[in-house]
C-alpha cells in the first residue's frame, strides 16, 4: 500500500476497496488529520490497525487479514466495520469515541 499520503493534507475521502492491495495501513493514512472516510475493504491488508485520526468517521476495512484494532483520540468515528478478518480479542478501548453509532467485527476471533 502507498505510504505516501502526506502529500495529500485536504483529503476527505479515500476507496480503495476491491484492490487486492497488501501489507499495512501506513501511519500516514490512520492518523491523517482531514479524512472523514476510509474503505479499504475487499484487499489482502494484514497487521495491526492503529486509528488515531481526531477527524475520521467512518471507517470501513471488511475482508481483509487484520489482526488486532485500536482506537485513540476518534471523537468523530460513527461507523467501524472490520467483519471477517483475523481480528482477536480483546475489543479496542472504547473511551472518547462517544459518537460511535454502529460497530461491527463479525467472522474473526474475539
Amino acid at each position: 500500500m502507498p505510504n505516501s499520503f502526506d502529500a495529500l493534507p485536504k483529503l476527505k475521502s479515500l476507496d480503495l476497496s476491491n484492490n487486492s492491495l497488501t501489507g499495512s495501513i501506513p501511519a500516514s493514512l490512520a492518523a491523517h488529520s482531514a479524512l472523514n472516510s476510509l474503505r479499504l475493504s475487499a484487499n489482502q491488508l494484514t497487521g495491526f490497525v492503529g486509528f488515531a485520526s481526531p477527524s475520521l468517521s467512518n471507517v470501513f476495512i471488511s475482508q481483509n487479514a487484520f489482526s488486532g484494532l485500536a482506537m485513540f483520540k476518534m471523537n468523530a468515528l460513527q461507523r467501524l466495520i472490520a467483519n471477517n478478518n483475523r481480528i482477536k480479542g480483546p475489543l479496542p478501548n472504547f473511551s472518547g469515541v462517544t459518537n460511535l453509532r454502529i460497530f461491527s467485527v463479525a467472522n474473526n476471533s474475539l
